[in-house]
This record gives structure tokens, C-alpha cells and sequence, in this order.
């Protein structure tokens, strides 16, 4: 009977070892599908985000008058590009009157803001703004957005057409 019981105990140790192994592995494929799905969410949010950013930039550069100030914080990183801060730019109102309106786009913190008689958010998690000025009427910017551990860097060119 002490043999029976010694084998059944050996089974009993190698079938739970076996069932430990397979849950464990269970258990780290989960972890890393969870992992990777996130990653996935965060750099969809980003780069959604960089889509309304552009747009708004652009809604916002491609009709002005004229530039009037760009606050650059740090020397070129590849090219001509620059870091700045805020933008500073005249454009008029939505009639096209003789109004003339100066609004900025500032970047506090990780949030990007256009400020006007208001300040308010037209993006979140933008680590940095380049741009590389051309006195031709174009603009190209480069900007990095940052979310955990990822970043996501968005490019993108505006014509503006009605600079002085």
C-alpha cells in the first residue's frame, strides 16, 4: 500500500507542477497582451490628439496677417527648426472686418493653449514645438507629444495666405 500511495503522491506533484507551469505562463501572456494593448490605446490618444492640434494650428496660422512675435527656448535641434513657446500673431475676425485681433498660441507645461480675451486647450501631453520659419509665406512645424512611455512626433507644413 506505501508504493500505491508514493506514486500517487509523485503524480500528484508532477500534475500540480504541470498545472503551476501552465498558469504562470497564462498568467505572463496576459500581462503582456494587457501591456501591449495599452501602448496601442496611448498611441492612438496621441496621435489623435496631434490630429486636432494641426488642425488647429492650422485654422489658426493659415489666415494671419503677420507673425508678430515667436518665443524660441533652446538652440536649433536638426536644421533651421527651433524650440518655441508661444506664438504670437494678428489676424481678423471671423467677418474679415477692419477688426484686427491678436492672439497667441502658448504652450504651459504639457498643455497647449490659443489665447485671445480667453485661454483655452487645444491639446495635451506636447512635450516640445518646432518650427522652422520661412520668410515665403511657410511654416513647418515638428511636435512631440509624450504619454507614460510613449511619444509620438507629428510634422506638418502651413501656407499662410494672408501674411503681410
Amino acid at each position: 500500500m506505501s508504493k500505491k500511495r508514493g506514486y500517487i503522491t509523485l503524480e500528484l506533484i508532477a500534475y500540480l507542477s504541470i498545472a503551476a507551469v501552465v498558469l504562470l505562463t497564462i498568467g505572463c501572456l496576459l500581462k503582456s497582451i494587457t501591456r501591449i494593448n495599452n501602448t496601442i490605446l496611448e498611441r492612438s490618444e496621441l496621435e489623435e490628439i496631434s490630429i486636432v492640434v494641426e488642425d488647429r494650428i492650422r485654422n489658426e496660422l493659415k489666415e494671419s496677417i503677420g507673425i508678430v512675435h515667436m518665443e524660441y527656448t533652446d538652440e536649433p535641434i536638426k536644421g533651421n527648426y527651433k524650440e518655441v513657446s508661444s506664438i504670437t500673431y494678428d489676424m481678423y475676425d471671423k467677418d474679415h472686418k477692419k477688426k484686427l485681433i491678436r492672439n497667441e498660441i502658448v504652450k504651459s507645461g504639457t498643455n497647449l493653449y490659443i489665447v485671445n480675451k480667453g485661454k483655452y486647450q487645444i491639446g495635451n501631453y506636447v512635450q516640445k514645438i518646432f518650427i522652422d520659419f520661412d520668410k515665403n509665406k511657410k511654416m513647418k512645424f515638428l511636435v512631440i507629444y509624450e504619454k507614460g512611455k510613449n511619444s509620438y512626433k507629428s510634422h506638418f507644413t502651413i501656407y499662410r495666405t494672408n501674411s503681410k
